[in-house]
């Protein structure tokens, strides 16, 4: 019986968000490899480490295009793609691994 399917909860958050309010996110991993996060009663995502990796990565690009953006101040007009007068030595990319 080594195989039984077992899941453990890692964290429950909440997250405050502009429209959804206050936003419970709550994270479990299992005995398949898997994570599941499931955002209040919205939706879920379950995801393998390799899923979760680029997730991550997406939301750090986010969040420091947002830094950079505070940092310099202001933005281009929509569609121009860049920020202002950012030093090109700001940013970086993050390496994609390959599956």
């Amino acid at each position: 019986m080594g195989d039984d399917y077992t899941s453990r909860e890692i964290s429950t958050d909440l997250l405050n968000t502009e429209n959804h309010g206050q936003l419970e996110v709550k994270t479990e991993v299992d005995t398949l490899g898997m994570a599941t996060i499931t955002f209040g009663n919205s939706f879920t995502l379950r995801m393998n480490e390799f899923n979760i990796d680029e997730l991550r990565s997406i939301l750090f690009d986010a969040s420091r295009s947002i830094a950079l953006g505070s940092e310099v101040g202001k933005w281009n007009l929509p569609g121009d793609g860049e920020l202002n007068e950012v030093p090109a030595t700001l940013f970086f990319s993050s390496s994609k691994a390959t599956q």
